[in-house]
């Protein structure tokens, strides 16, 4: 399923001081991967960006966002248009310092789930960096779709949102978050990981940003799925 589909017009530069003009579609699959299309208004962009090097776009989307797409590498040409892979995406103005952090989950699956209920959120407390924090992972509202996709198909699904309120900034939150990913990738027997964070600044301001992350099939094998005690 697609996390986020994004449409707009920006421009492609690349290091050899290249910038072309385009119309833009950019996605994020539940595995993390991201993608723009670019249709340019250049007939000869194709040839242009065949050789070009460190490309990035930046731009406006349609609903007035600014954007920047960093990392990009050409996939495919055909005349005007390319597409292109990309590794880091951030929609929306500045939140210097962002008090509620959405981190966007991949095969999170909430116990005691059926086709019929969304189950309860989960509030943890957890102590990072001598600093203690209560954070909440609760299913999206699309949850239990989600959950009969991800168990039929084993591929990566957004499934939960990780909240986070904490005046810590960027860098702090999301390292702490991969580091709950990872504990809970133990815990559950499969890799569970963040794609997305979607951060609200004290100001208003609000932003998004999306990353290439490493993300793998739903493969489930909890710590007690066999032996032990488990009563």
């Amino acid at each position: 399923m697609i996390n986020v589909h994004i449409a707009g017009r920006g421009a492609v530069f690349a290091d050899n001081k290249t910038s072309l003009h385009c119309a833009f579609v950019m996605t994020q699959g539940s595995d993390a991967r991201l993608f723009l299309d670019c249709v340019c208004d250049d007939a000869h962009a194709g040839w242009i960006l065949y050789s070009a090097t460190n490309l990035r776009l930046e731009g406006t989307t349609d609903s007035g966002e600014v954007v920047r797409v960093d990392g990009l590498r050409v996939i495919d040409l055909d005349g005007q248009r390319c597409m292109c892979a990309g590794d880091t995406a951030i929609i929306g103005t500045s939140a210097s310092e962002g008090d509620n952090y959405e981190f966007a989950l991949v095969n999170l699956i909430f116990p005691g789930t059926t086709r019929r209920s969304l189950p309860e959120p989960i509030l943890l407390s957890l102590a990072v960096d001598e600093t203690s924090i209560e954070v909440l992972l609760r299913p999206r509202p699309d949850y239990i779709d989600r959950h009969i996709a991800v168990r039929r198909t084993k591929q990566p699904e957004v499934t939960a949102i990780l909240e986070v309120e904490t005046p810590k900034g960027f860098d702090w939150t999301a390292q702490m978050a991969t580091d709950l990913c990872d504990a809970l990738s133990v815990t559950n027997g499969t890799k569970i990981n963040w794609i997305s964070c979607r951060i609200r600044g004290f100001d208003g301001s609000e932003q998004l940003i999306l990353h290439n992350r490493v993300t793998k099939p739903y493969s489930p094998l909890p710590l007690n799925q066999h032996g032990g005690n488990n009563k």
